[in-house]
């Protein structure tokens, strides 16, 4: 068999063989009897045994439990609103490729915002900061779901301060980071982000903005 030895052959034959272990794998989740209390997708495999199942092949195989994930969001988002199961699902996606980041935010965001499961949402998106810990923008997602979701005014302050001082945050971060210290009543760490931003900044409403939140902060202590 000559085509063995080709290397398209080979890796027509190293897909083929992906594709049809991920079809069985989730044809017999989709048909499998639903015991009563069996939570959905929990007999999903964990990241390190599709991991082992993948060989050399990962990468892919994230991919296609991304599909997956998708799959579970969009039937449940038309019908019961409940994501709980996503939190594995991206469990098993980072433990399969830890840098594909765009699974932490939307399952973190879809969790603690629309499933109306704000621990669970940081939880995932804490795993992201723990896989990616020099990314900006890791350290911004947890910090924004504590101030969007929760009102959670230290913590956030905490995570976008950290997201603040990594390499490319961009302005509004820095903007967003002095406005919610503020409003936790971090006084000096507030005044340092808004003086930083009246003395950088270009934009002159923004620099009306950062006097009238320094003034605000030196006669009241908080925004």
């Amino acid at each position: 068999m000559k085509i063995l030895r080709h290397p398209l052959g080979i890796a027509l034959m190293v897909v083929g063989l992906m594709l049809a272990s991920y079809y069985a794998l989730t044809s017999a989740m989709d048909s499998r009897p639903r015991a009563e209390g069996l939570a959905e997708l929990s007999y999903f495999p964990n990241g390190n045994l599709v991991r082992l199942l993948a060989g050399g092949h990962a990468i892919s195989w994230a991919d296609l439990s991304w599909f997956q994930t998708v799959q579970y969001y969009g039937k449940h988002r038309k019908t019961d609103q409940d994501f709980h199961m996503m939190k594995h699902l991206a469990s098993v996606i980072a433990d399969l490729d830890p840098t594909f980041q765009g699974v932490f935010r939307f399952v973190g965001f879809s969790l603690g915002q629309e499933g109306h499961d704000i621990p669970g949402g940081l939880a995932v998106l804490k795993r992201a900061v723990a896989e990616n810990p020099g990314n900006w923008q890791t350290w911004f997602d947890v910090g924004f779901l504590y101030f969007v979701s929760g009102r959670d005014y230290p913590h956030a302050t905490y995570y976008l301060k950290k997201s603040a001082s990594l390499p490319n945050s961009p302005a509004y971060v820095h903007r967003l980071a002095g406005w919610v210290a503020g409003k936790a009543g971090y006084t000096r760490t507030a005044t340092a982000f808004w003086t930083e931003i009246l003395l950088n900044t270009d934009n002159v409403e923004l620099r009306q903005i950062a006097r009238k939140y320094l003034a605000r902060l030196r006669t009241e202590g908080r925004l």
